[in-house]
């Protein structure tokens, strides 16, 4: 048994295979490559998901795709180079390792390229103002002359950096604007460089920008700036992996509310397509081939009744693929533990209920661990109803959920919770702490 889904090593030109496309989106992939390759006019566009939606493990594939369809690509994980200086020497560092790898190095375009870059680069480098003062021994008695006679140095060294420095603007914006320039012009011809032999017309160049929602703000502000001054450029595309909605948010929290994150975004990026799940009938859904995978992968025992609860919640949730895993890590715990110990988890509903609080919602799981769980916020949270009429799982889950709290119950079915619940009374509040305590926080010794 593992605990953990394995993250799929996808080869350079492996592309969307059977193994990994369990979701089934190499039509998404096969739509982006044929729209890149008809619009010459520079795209930015984004591939717009949450979070452990999966789509790395889709652009990683659909970059496989492309390879082997003669497209020059550039993979660029931002989140890892939101540590740099300057956003455009992490992008250009990225196209230049490209021709690198393609052995065409030598060649005069890409010489001018790398010494256009370097160009560009000094053009943009932000030069910072640096006063340094010295302040000798002055033969001072008074604490206060020394400080004013220190004020007096600082402030004409700095009023003399300042005059420099804004006449060297002055001077050099010409400059800067015919490096810039020069760069993109040797950018443009990359395409061309870059044709495989084996190609009939050039294949536009496809940078793919993945993580770009979990980088500094300002590094994010950069970098989409940087492509649009820098490297919009014909048959030069940019495809950006990002959670908009996550994106403008980490924007409003680092500049203030009054940002209008929405309308800036839409300077950079020209349009964005979700990463939807449009499957019609529940076992074709992506939530249900990663549970499915999950189960099988990590080769758990667990009944029927933990995985139809926790796809049922996961559905009427919407929870990302990441928190699908990180329950049933929970679950397969759990688990695991209580055979050790000798203890046989049930009911599995409230046992995987109480996974799902533990990593959904862990404010709601401690009102359960303090014997405080109301009915309402179970139902509201794993989306149970009661007296609809259904014969379901999903209906007796919702039964047993309100068996265990203060959900309105009929006759009938409290007796028959009765005695799945070893006896105790219905609403017994020492049910949940007991059962948190013997199968998922295990603190007590074995019976």
């Amino acid at each position: 048994m593992r605990l953990f889904l394995r993250e799929p090593e996808i080869g350079d030109l492996e592309g969307f295979t059977t193994e990994n496309d369990i979701f089934g989106r190499k039509a998404i992939g096969d739509g982006l490559s044929y729209l890149l390759a008809n619009v010459e006019d520079p795209l930015v566009l984004a591939l717009d998901a949450p979070w452990g939606a999966g789509k790395s493990v889709f652009l990683r594939q659909w970059a496989g795709e492309l390879r082997n369809a003669g497209y020059p690509v550039v993979l660029f994980d931002a989140f890892k180079h939101d540590y740099a200086e300057d956003a455009f020497a992490a992008l250009a560092g990225e196209i230049i390792a490209l021709v690198d790898k393609s052995e065409k190095e030598r060649t005069p375009q890409a010489v001018q390229l790398r010494r256009k870059a370097v160009q560009a680069l000094k053009a943009v480098a932000r030069p910072a103002l640096k006063t340094v003062v010295k302040v000798a021994t002055m033969n001072a008695v008074d604490t206060d002359e020394i400080g004013k006679e220190a004020a007096k140095i600082i402030a004409d060294e700095t009023a003399s950096l300042e005059d420099r420095y804004l006449g060297e603007l002055i001077t050099r914006q010409k400059e800067r604007q015919g490096a810039i320039e020069d760069f993109r012009q040797a950018l443009e011809r990359l395409p061309s460089l870059l044709r495989s032999e084996t190609a009939v017309n050039d294949r536009p160049l496809v940078f793919i920008v993945d993580e770009l929602d979990r980088c500094r703000p300002q590094f994010a502000l950069e970098l989409l700036e940087r492509i649009k001054h820098f490297f919009s450029v014909p048959n030069v595309h940019f495809v950006l992996g990002v959670h908009l909605a996550q994106l403008r948010n980490s924007m409003i929290a680092a500049y203030g509310a009054q940002m209008d994150a929405a309308t800036y975004l839409q300077k950079f990026i020209h349009f964005s397509i979700r990463l939807d799940d449009t499957a019609t009938h529940q076992h074709e859904r992506s939530r249900s081939k990663a549970i499915n995978r999950l189960r099988h992968e990590l080769a758990l025992g667990l009944s029927d009744q933990y995985v139809d609860l926790v796809l049922h919640v996961a559905e009427a949730r919407t929870l990302s693929l990441r928190t699908i895993e990180k329950v049933f890590t929970t679950l397969a715990l759990a688990e695991t533990f209580s055979k050790g110990l000798g203890r046989v988890p049930a009911p599995g509903c409230i046992v995987a209920g109480l996974c799902i609080l533990k990593v959904n919602n862990p404010e709601l799981y401690d009102v359960a661990r303090l014997g405080r769980l109301a009915w309402a916020d179970v139902a509201k949270e794993m989306a149970l109803e009661l007296g609809d009429g259904r014969s379901d799982s999903i209906a007796w889950f919702a039964k047993a959920w309100a068996y265990i709290t203060d959900g309105p119950l009929e006759q009938p079915d409290q007796l028959q919770f009765q005695s799945v619940f070893d006896n105790r009374p219905k609403g017994d509040r020492t049910l949940l702490p007991l059962l948190i305590r013997r199968h998922i926080e295990l603190v007590q010794p074995p019976a």
